[in-house]
């Protein structure tokens, strides 16, 4: 086996190996996302057992279905808004 055949049997390997950590760090990070939404849901539902204001519960309603959609309200927010 030549050289150059040589590297790039070992860069086609490289990629492989990088693909498939990139596959198990992706999954880990999905079950790490839905483990903090099911966390504030269930803080959410509990919050709404213990009969919190209905303006509070419209709040919270709402800002949990804009993270679910993966949007970060914050960034929208603005400090001379009150």
């Amino acid at each position: 086996m030549e050289v150059s055949e040589r590297e790039a049997c070992l860069i086609v390997e490289a990629e492989e190996r990088f693909m498939k950590l990139t596959k198990i760090r992706e999954a880990k990070f999905m079950d790490m996302m839905d483990a903090r939404e099911k966390k504030h849901r269930a803080l959410f539902n509990e919050c709404m057992a213990k009969g919190m204001s209905n303006k509070y519960k419209a709040f919270h309603s709402k800002h949990i279905e804009f993270q679910s959609s993966g949007f970060d309200d914050k960034a929208f927010s603005s400090d001379d808004e009150e």
